[in-house]
């Protein structure tokens, strides 16, 4: 799992939801458009509504999901930092 700390910070106004995911796209795959893989996302709206979004199967996204939930109790991520 390869964890993601991003600085979205632009000065003084807050980035777009857009400009977020499109960061940590080119983070997660950079330039190479070909690489093979499945992919998650999922976003938390204003409302705390949280859509999830991913080509894999259910068995395979709650393993993933229980994988990231203890890695993420385990570890000492910065409070409100995007990963």
């Amino acid at each position: 799992m390869k964890v993601i700390d991003g600085n979205f910070s632009k000065g003084t106004e807050e980035p777009t939801l857009r400009e977020k995911i499109d960061l940590a796209v080119d983070e997660c795959i950079g330039k190479e458009v070909d690489t093979p893989g499945s992919f998650v996302m999922i976003l938390e709206d204003d409302q705390g509504m949280a859509r999830v979004a991913t080509d894999l199967k259910v068995e395979e996204m709650v393993y993933l999901m229980e994988f990231i939930k203890t890695s993420v109790l385990s570890s000492s991520l910065k409070e409100g930092s995007i990963h």
